[in-house]
């Protein structure tokens, strides 16, 4: 069992970094590879791992967040934002993320936490773009 000083340690950075309860299982399972989901049952080193890559880089570790930036990036493309290459056009994505995203940031920059809340807007706006005949600008 961890000690109880590490377990509240990273519950707060858990918290402090706007992680949910399904993103820490997520982060668990990932720094006790499969192992378990809960922070009570890591082993001291996994929890020192996971500690410092909280610290340092809050959204590298993070499969759900790049999952979430990725069905940014799918309804991106289904409104057509996309450059002569057929790829996503990150210039455009960042400056809606930028002047209208809720934290007024670029897509990378937003943590964990902060994703499903910029999903949900980018969600209403592809909702808008069908509803709207496909035409929708930043």
């Amino acid at each position: 069992m961890l000690p109880k000083d590490l377990i509240i340690q990273l519950r707060t950075i858990l918290s402090k970094n706007k992680i949910d309860e399904e993103g820490k299982e997520d982060l668990v399972l990932q720094f006790t590879n499969g192992g378990t989901k809960s922070i009570r049952e890591m082993r001291k080193v996994e929890a020192i791992a996971m500690i410092r890559a909280l610290n340092d880089t809050p959204d590298t570790y993070d499969d759900s967040a790049n999952r979430k930036r990725r069905q940014i990036l799918a309804l991106c493309h289904e409104m057509g934002w996309e450059d002569d290459q057929g790829r996503v056009d990150m210039t455009r994505v960042n400056a809606y993320c930028t002047t209208r995203g809720y934290l007024k940031k670029p897509l990378n920059d937003y943590k964990p936490g902060e994703l499903q809340k910029l999903v949900s807007q980018f969600k209403t706006m592809h909702k808008n773009y069908l509803r709207n005949g496909n035409n929708t600008t930043v």
